[in-house]
């Protein structure tokens, strides 16, 4: 029996750069998003309003 190739039994997709940057700065541009995203990485912040950012 034939084992298979390296290359089938690693195969890896791979998002272009442009298409991933273009989702996160469509989605972050949005104020309340932001704000979601800040405050994930945040959590100790709750001062922070969409007014600020």
């Amino acid at each position: 029996m034939k084992e298979p190739s390296s290359s089938a039994t690693n195969l890896h997709v791979k998002a272009k750069q442009t298409a991933k940057d273009s989702v996160f700065c469509d989605l972050f541009r949005h104020p309340k998003y932001l704000l979601q995203l800040y405050q994930a990485l945040h959590p100790e912040d709750t001062q922070t309003t969409e007014r600020i950012l």
